[in-house]
């Protein structure tokens, strides 16, 4: 068994990791298709897992909280990959060609006296 806590943006995902013959995946105690019901985040969490070609399968239950669902499920695509990364020694190479790495940035926050976090307001000169 293999945990690890990941975040993207404000979103945050524990995964967990159990070895078993299923490729079963729940994300907050539902089918991974209940949860994520369109398909391009279904396949941002899965990924990982296609990355290993089957060489083996996993039972994974993911918790998830924060942010939109697009970010949960690119933080619940980070846990797997890191999690993979410690139980399959030449992992670590296929996941930063992929790009299953973790993306500090965040949105800036709106200055006083501007119109956003960069944008100022209109000038006039007369």
């Amino acid at each position: 068994m293999m945990q690890s806590t990941r975040r993207r943006k404000t979103a945050r995902a524990r995964v967990k990791l159990v070895l078993a013959e299923t490729n079963c995946i729940r994300v907050n105690n539902k089918p991974l298709a209940a949860y994520f019901p369109f398909y391009p985040t279904r396949a941002l969490v899965t990924q990982p897992l296609e990355a290993l070609k089957g060489q083996a399968t996993y039972d994974i239950t993911i918790r998830v909280n924060g942010g939109g669902k697009h970010a949960q499920a690119q933080s619940a695509q980070i846990g797997i990959a890191y999690a993979l990364r410690r139980l399959h020694a030449g992992y670590s190479t296929i996941a930063k060609a992929r790009g299953f790495t973790s993306d500090p940035r965040n949105k800036e926050r709106k200055k006083y006296g501007q119109r956003g976090a960069r944008a100022k307001f209109q000038f006039s000169k007369r």
